[in-house]
Protein backbone atom coordinates (compact mmCIF):
# COMPACT_ATOMS: atom_id res chain seq x y z
CA UNK A 1 0.00 0.00 0.00
CA UNK A 2 2.54 2.39 -0.74
CA UNK A 3 3.31 4.85 -3.42
CA UNK A 4 3.79 2.50 -6.10
CA UNK A 5 0.96 0.12 -5.18
CA UNK A 6 -0.53 1.28 -8.32
CA UNK A 7 2.34 0.88 -10.44
CA UNK A 8 2.46 -2.18 -13.31
CA UNK A 9 4.18 -4.66 -13.65
CA UNK A 10 6.03 -3.44 -16.30
CA UNK A 11 6.93 0.23 -14.01
CA UNK A 12 9.87 1.49 -11.81
CA UNK A 13 8.99 0.65 -8.23
CA UNK A 14 9.75 3.82 -6.43
CA UNK A 15 13.25 3.49 -4.93
CA UNK A 16 15.21 5.27 -1.83
CA UNK A 17 17.78 6.07 -4.29
CA UNK A 18 15.63 8.31 -5.74
CA UNK A 19 16.18 12.02 -5.39
CA UNK A 20 13.10 12.89 -3.86
CA UNK A 21 13.39 10.46 -1.23
CA UNK A 22 14.91 12.25 1.77
CA UNK A 23 18.37 10.76 3.05
CA UNK A 24 18.39 12.33 5.89
CA UNK A 25 15.33 10.99 7.17
CA UNK A 26 16.24 7.50 5.88
CA UNK A 27 19.12 7.40 8.66
CA UNK A 28 17.68 9.56 11.55
CA UNK A 29 15.64 12.82 11.54
CA UNK A 30 14.73 15.42 8.94
CA UNK A 31 15.73 18.91 10.52
CA UNK A 32 12.19 20.03 9.12
CA UNK A 33 10.50 17.26 11.34
CA UNK A 34 12.28 19.41 14.38
CA UNK A 35 9.51 22.18 13.48
CA UNK A 36 5.97 20.51 13.75
CA UNK A 37 2.67 20.99 15.23
CA UNK A 38 0.16 18.72 17.46
CA UNK A 39 -1.26 17.53 13.84
CA UNK A 40 2.32 16.23 12.23
CA UNK A 41 2.35 19.38 9.50
CA UNK A 42 5.30 22.14 9.48
CA UNK A 43 4.46 24.50 12.13
CA UNK A 44 3.94 28.16 11.11
CA UNK A 45 7.02 29.79 13.10
CA UNK A 46 8.96 26.93 11.69
CA UNK A 47 12.17 28.47 10.07
CA UNK A 48 12.81 25.64 7.99
CA UNK A 49 8.97 25.15 6.39
CA UNK A 50 8.49 21.67 5.28
CA UNK A 51 10.84 19.15 3.54
CA UNK A 52 10.60 18.92 0.08
CA UNK A 53 11.37 15.28 -0.46
CA UNK A 54 9.48 12.21 1.15
CA UNK A 55 9.62 10.72 4.27
CA UNK A 56 7.97 7.34 4.06
CA UNK A 57 8.90 4.22 6.80
CA UNK A 58 8.73 2.16 3.17
CA UNK A 59 11.74 3.80 2.02
CA UNK A 60 13.73 3.74 5.21
CA UNK A 61 13.07 -0.31 5.62
CA UNK A 62 14.14 -0.97 1.96
CA UNK A 63 17.50 1.77 3.00
CA UNK A 64 17.81 -0.67 5.89
CA UNK A 65 17.70 -3.58 4.42
CA UNK A 66 19.92 -2.79 0.96
CA UNK A 67 23.58 -4.08 1.69
CA UNK A 68 25.14 -0.78 0.41
CA UNK A 69 23.00 0.87 3.91
CA UNK A 70 26.09 0.78 6.35
CA UNK A 71 28.67 2.49 3.97
CA UNK A 72 26.14 4.97 2.80
CA UNK A 73 24.55 5.37 6.12
CA UNK A 74 27.80 7.18 7.20
CA UNK A 75 28.08 9.74 4.32
CA UNK A 76 24.32 10.31 5.02
CA UNK A 77 25.05 10.94 8.74
CA UNK A 78 27.91 13.43 7.35
CA UNK A 79 25.53 15.45 5.28
CA UNK A 80 23.14 15.52 8.42
CA UNK A 81 25.89 16.72 10.65
CA UNK A 82 26.66 19.43 8.18
CA UNK A 83 23.48 20.35 7.47
CA UNK A 84 23.02 20.33 11.03
CA UNK A 85 26.24 22.79 12.19
CA UNK A 86 25.28 24.86 9.17
CA UNK A 87 21.59 25.57 10.75
CA UNK A 88 23.14 26.10 14.55
CA UNK A 89 25.38 28.57 13.28
CA UNK A 90 22.26 30.91 11.29
CA UNK A 91 20.66 30.26 14.70
CA UNK A 92 23.49 31.92 16.32
CA UNK A 93 23.82 34.55 14.21
CA UNK A 94 20.64 35.78 14.07
CA UNK A 95 20.42 35.25 17.78
CA UNK A 96 23.27 38.20 18.18
CA UNK A 97 22.42 40.01 15.29
CA UNK A 98 18.78 40.57 17.64
CA UNK A 99 20.98 41.31 20.89
CA UNK A 100 22.85 44.19 19.20
CA UNK A 101 19.52 45.48 17.44
CA UNK A 102 18.16 45.65 21.36
CA UNK A 103 21.21 47.08 23.03
CA UNK A 104 21.22 50.39 20.85
CA UNK A 105 17.54 50.19 21.09
CA UNK A 106 16.83 50.20 17.71
CA UNK A 107 13.21 49.16 16.93
CA UNK A 108 12.19 48.06 20.82
CA UNK A 109 10.77 49.65 23.82
CA UNK A 110 13.27 51.27 26.48
CA UNK A 111 11.88 48.40 28.95
CA UNK A 112 13.45 46.01 26.50
CA UNK A 113 16.20 47.68 25.31
CA UNK A 114 17.05 47.81 29.44
CA UNK A 115 16.17 44.32 30.18
CA UNK A 116 19.12 43.03 27.62
CA UNK A 117 21.83 45.77 29.08
CA UNK A 118 20.98 48.69 26.18
CA UNK A 119 19.34 51.74 26.01
CA UNK A 120 16.47 53.01 24.09
CA UNK A 121 17.15 55.70 21.49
Amino acid sequence: MGTDRDAGKNAKKKSWRDDDVCKHYLVWECPHDFFLDQAGRPAATSPLGPCKRQHLDAMKDRFERDKEAPKLRRRYLSALLGELRRLVADVDARLQHDKNRLRTGTSCSKETADAVGGGAV
